[in-house]
C-alpha cells in the first residue's frame, strides 16, 4: 500500500471515531428537581401524584473519590391506597475517563453487575433462585438496554432470605447504564400485586427517561 492510501485510510478511521466515539463528558448534572420534574413521574405506575426528592454530592463527599458529583432521588408516592417506589443514583466521574473511552465506567458497571446478578452475564438471560445477596435468593430476568453504554435491566421475584421475603419485598425492578462518565443506577417497586414484567417494563421506561433528562439538563466540556 502506497503513502496515499496509507493516509486516505487513516483520514475515514478518523472521520468514523468521530462519528462513533462517546461525546464530551458531563461536567455539571442538574439536581433533582432539574432531573425529575413533578410532571416528568406522572405516568410511572403507582408514583403518579408523588414528589421527587433527593441530596447532591460534590467532590469530597462521595463515597468513591473518583466520584465528582453524586445525585441521588426519590419519590415515594404518599397516598395509602399507592405503594409506588423510585430511586435514581447519577455518579459523574472525572472527565479525564474519556481518554480511555470511559472503561473505569464500564468496569465499574460490570463489577456491579455480576455481583447484583449472581453472576449471571447473558443478555436476555434467566435463572431462578440466584443467590443475590449473602443468605438471599431471588429469580432473576435480565434484559438488554439500548441506553448509553451496556445497559441492562433485570427484575427480581420471589426473593426469600432465612426469614421468609425478603426485607418485605416480592419483587422489584433495577435499570443500570453508562452514559460517557455518569453511572445511572434506578430501582423500581410497584404494588405487590403487579407483575414482575410489569415491573421491569416501568423500570425501562424510567431508564429511557432519565437518559432523556440526563442530556437535556447536563453541562458537557
Amino acid at each position: 500500500m502506497g503513502i496515499g492510501g496509507a493516509v486516505a485510510l487513516a483520514v475515514v478511521g478518523g472521520i468514523l471515531w468521530s462519528l462513533t466515539a462517546p461525546g464530551p463528558p458531563y461536567t455539571v448534572l442538574a439536581d433533582c428537581r432539574g432531573l425529575l420534574p413533578p410532571e416528568a413521574i406522572t405516568e410511572i405506575p403507582e408514583l403518579a401524584g408523588g414528589s421527587v426528592e433527593g441530596e447532591a454530592l460534590g467532590a469530597g463527599e462521595t463515597a468513591e473519590a473518583a466520584v465528582l458529583q453524586q445525585v441521588e432521588c426519590w419519590s415515594v408516592n404518599d397516598d395509602e391506597d399507592a405503594s409506588g417506589l423510585m430511586t435514581v443514583s447519577l455518579r459523574r466521574y472525572g472527565p479525564q475517563t474519556r481518554e480511555s473511552e470511559y472503561v473505569t465506567l464500564q468496569r465499574a458497571l460490570d463489577r456491579e453487575r455480576r455481583e447484583l446478578t449472581g453472576g449471571l452475564a447473558e443478555e436476555e438471560a434467566s435463572a431462578r433462585h440466584v443467590e443475590i445477596a449473602d443468605g438471599v435468593v431471588a429469580d432473576i430476568r435480565l434484559r438488554s438496554l439500548g441506553l448509553g453504554q451496556d445497559g441492562y435491566a433485570a427484575v427480581f421475584s420471589n426473593a426469600e432470605d432465612d426469614y421468609g421475603t425478603y426485607d418485605d419485598m416480592d419483587s422489584w425492578a433495577v435499570a443500570h447504564f453508562y452514559d460517557r462518565n455518569v453511572m445511572v443506577q434506578i430501582m423500581y417497586q410497584g404494588a405487590a400485586d403487579m407483575p414482575p414484567e410489569a415491573k421491569l417494563d416501568t423500570a425501562t421506561a424510567i431508564a429511557e427517561l432519565v437518559d432523556r433528562r440526563l442530556g437535556e439538563t447536563a453541562q458537557t466540556a
